[in-house]
């Protein structure tokens, strides 16, 4: 893509288009993820399972050790530094132990506001605890985390732990617990997540810098249009200045081309661009001897055939102009008529480009309602009886009625 079409491109906000609908997408996204986040944060999760049960120093079951995602509870029994475990038998058939509790957090999800609850026998009782705070009711065991011991959250892929010593008739065995919980995610933690939050900032200063771009680019072509509209004005004034009769006769051109383009309804882009073409379309004639230009009489064989060169002397002229669009076109083809009988290419109806063929017209009717040197302005009716008579001849059939209209509404004066 050259140069030229990337301005075009930003300029028909194309690609803050694009980059907008990129970022609004992935900014929905986003909102999308954080609500159900947040609602899905605020809902308190219930994990049932089967307590592990272990001697200190061995290692989990496979069961156990394997389970990913997921939130479990083991218990130990200590060892006494004589190797023995940590408990003891008291009387009645008592025996009491240390149990150590291991909350394992095997999420990406940081776990806040959890209760353990743990069945024992209706004959157990607490005798002391640490690293949390414990209840027993109706024969369960009921835990939660404490500022003091800084474990009312278990932060992802860690532990916590804490313990107490039970008296009952039997130690523990795999007993049914439940934990539960608030799961706080982060949205960092989806991989989806990340890649439309890429794709929103990213968006995002794509679509600033096309903005900045578009403004930059749109003040530059601004000062550039009033440039060469000054510039095109001063052409014009040199060009219709070498033929008194003819003074003001491009800006009438141009003036007439606009107003019937916008009668076709063609755009303010097209309409600004042939009127540019309609200022610079009799350029030729600066190089057309100003003996013809003005002669009153008319004009010979050989004058008249130097003076249809002004056509070609102005393409000459411009054929490295790129400034306008198609101004080549109608500088060659102006003179062209719609049965294939102008000059000088000989074209006929469609193969005549637009343009050329609206500023055929209102330099037509420009040349009636203006006096020339050999003649003065025709009356209105007779004007527009040439204009119907050429109707497929000389004339475009709908750009002819297009000036018809504009007169026979008043919009253009003779």
């Amino acid at each position: 893509m050259d140069d030229n079409k990337i301005v075009e491109f930003i300029l028909q906000k194309k690609a803050i288009l694009i980059t907008g609908i990129f970022t609004l997408v992935g900014a929905v996204v986003l909102i999308s993820t954080f609500t159900y986040i947040s609602f899905t944060n605020r809902i308190t999760h219930h994990f049932f399972q089967d307590v592990t049960i272990t001697q200190q120093g061995t290692e989990l079951s496979q069961e156990n050790s394997s389970k990913k995602n997921d939130c479990f509870i083991e218990m130990q029994i200590p060892l006494r530094s004589d190797g023995v475990l940590n408990s003891w038998k008291l009387e009645n058939n008592l025996h009491g132990a240390q149990y150590d509790i291991f909350i394992r957090n095997n999420t990406f999800s940081k776990i806040k506001d959890w209760n353990l609850k743990l069945k024992v026998p209706e004959d157990a009782k607490i005798d002391s605890s640490w690293s949390g705070t414990y209840k027993k009711q109706d024969g369960i065991i009921e835990i939660t985390g404490s500022k003091e011991a800084k474990n009312e959250e278990i932060l992802p892929y860690s532990s916590c732990k804490l313990g107490f010593v039970l008296y009952a008739q039997k130690f523990l065995t795999r007993t049914q617990v439940s934990l539960e919980a608030k799961l706080l995610k982060s949205p960092f933690n989806y991989k989806f997540f990340n890649v439309f939050m890429g794709i929103t900032v990213f968006g995002a200063f794509i679509t600033i810098l096309m903005t900045i771009n578009y403004f930059f680019i749109k003040h530059q072509q601004i000062h550039a249009e009033k440039e060469i509209s000054e510039l095109l004005k001063l052409c014009a004034s040199f060009i219709d200045t070498r033929d008194a009769y003819t003074k003001r006769h491009s800006i009438n051109v141009a003036t007439y081309s606009k107003m019937i383009a916008e009668e076709l309804g063609y755009n303010k882009k097209f309409q600004k661009n042939i009127y540019n073409c309609g200022i610079l379309h009799d350029v030729g004639k600066v190089l057309i001897p100003r003996a013809i230009l003005c002669k009153p009489e008319k004009l010979s064989d050989e004058e008249w055939d130097e003076m249809k060169k002004h056509t070609t002397y102005g393409a000459e002229i411009l054929k490295d102009f790129t400034g306008i669009k198609n101004v080549h076109s109608v500088v060659l083809y102006h003179h062209e008529r719609y049965d294939g009988k102008g000059y000088m290419k000989g074209l006929k109806g469609k193969e005549i480009p637009l343009e050329a063929r609206i500023v055929c017209v209102a330099d037509s009717f420009d040349a009636m309602a203006t006096d020339r040197a050999y003649r003065p302005h025709l009356p209105k009716e007779i004007i527009i009886r040439e204009l119907e008579k050429g109707k497929g001849t000389q004339f475009d059939p709908e750009i002819a009625q297009a000036m018809l209209n504009l007169i026979k509404d008043g919009k253009i004066s003779i």
